[in-house]
């Protein structure tokens, strides 16, 4: 079940990603909210496009490295027995995943969520991004505070 959610999230990013790719021009804008606009960007980097100007080996190893963490985030979904870990594992997995195929196609990850407060924007994201964040944070908290609490009960 965990690995069809993370198939579903991978199938969702790559549509949305498409439809902006095919439907939106380069540095083209769609306003949705006076805070929300969908643009299109390329992401050549990581996380908010650090190391994007860096060589043109660095698609390569980000690609090479996010594989081998997303074939370990798998593995250690397999072995996994909580389902809340197991939530925000395939959150992870298929947020990487839908990166790994941009960066194969592309050489970089299309970003289109443009979140702005009048001038100040927050660097663009996009659906795996989100997924990603949203497993770490199911991540963070089952581990710190499920943790906790239950070292608590055990007291």
């Amino acid at each position: 079940m965990y690995y069809f959610l993370a198939l579903i999230i991978i199938f969702f990013d790559q549509l949305t990603k498409n439809l902006v790719f095919f439907g939106l021009p380069t540095g083209g804008q769609i306003d949705i909210f006076p805070w929300l606009s969908i643009v299109r960007v390329f992401n050549r980097g990581v996380s908010f496009s650090m190391f994007s100007s860096h060589s043109e080996i660095m698609p390569l190893i980000l690609t090479i490295l996010t594989s081998l963490i997303s074939i370990g985030i798998a593995y250690w979904l397999y072995r996994e027995k909580n389902s809340l870990l197991k939530l925000g594992l395939a959150f992870v997995l298929g947020g990487a995943i839908g990166n790994i195929i941009d960066r194969i196609r592309l050489s970089a990850v299309i970003d289109f969520i443009d979140v702005h407060v009048g001038v100040y924007h927050w660097p663009a994201f996009n659906i795996a991004d989100s997924m990603i964040c949203l497993g770490a944070a199911l991540i963070f908290y089952d581990t710190f505070f499920k943790a906790r609490k239950k070292r608590k009960e055990e007291k």
